[in-house]
């Protein structure tokens, strides 16, 4: 314990004692919860290494290390850090296409957190990837977090603007089927019409409108 505490002292090697602490809190290990409290207060570089450590073990195929992972995603999903918001966002950058229907109720919670409201551009980036064959589910995400005063700073080529109008285009060939995906058109106009009242992002709208259109 004091060769820790001792550690944690040296920025050097925080990062590599937060690791090791985030493994074993991850892992159950006795000792682990005091420790965890200690090195999440050493700043916004130990913490921001936690979440990582979380994110990382997320879907362990151990239900245990899965569920303590979860919960530890959770626990700072409030943080007003920016090195832990971005923390997050990083995640969804790198995150496959393929693990959308996995970690769908992460991005869910996640989108509604005030960590994704001060950095969501790795979760528009990874919708924006994800629309065209998740469309429903892209149009909920983005739903959650429009109502956020964020459109000054989401302008651009990974803008929800985009996400939406790929999900709507994609419903658009199979609305005879299905009510549902007419329903999700609705919605999805409807966002998208509020995203137009902003002229901060009509620019941004505009090639898309011409794509609906």
């Amino acid at each position: 314990m004091n060769v820790l505490n001792d550690g944690m002292k040296h920025e050097a090697i925080l990062t590599y004692i937060a690791e090791i602490i985030g493994f074993a809190w991850i892992a159950s290990e006795p000792g682990s919860e005091e420790l965890l409290e200690i090195i999440v207060n050493k700043g916004e570089k130990a913490k921001s290494t936690i979440v990582r450590i979380a994110i990382d073990n997320i879907n362990s195929s151990d239900v245990s290390i899965a569920n303590r992972s979860i919960e530890l995603f959770k626990r700072f999903l409030d943080s007003n850090d920016v090195a832990v918001a971005d923390e997050y966002s990083n995640a969804f950058r790198i995150m496959e296409k393929e693990r959308f229907n996995t970690i769908l109720p992460y991005l869910r919670l996640y989108s509604k957190s005030y960590v994704a409201e001060k950095s969501p551009y790795g979760l528009l980036r990874y919708l924006s990837k994800c629309a065209t064959k998740h469309p429903k589910e892209c149009i909920d995400v983005v739903a959650n977090f429009y109502s956020w005063d964020l459109r000054e700073r989401i302008v651009g080529r990974n803008s929800p603007v985009n996400v939406v109008v790929s999900a709507i285009n994609s419903l658009d060939g199979i609305t005879v089927k299905e009510r549902k995906d007419n329903d999700y058109i609705e919605k999805g106009v409807e966002l998208f019409d509020r995203m137009l009242e902003d002229s901060r992002i009509r620019s941004s709208a505009d090639k898309a409108l011409e794509i609906i259109n």
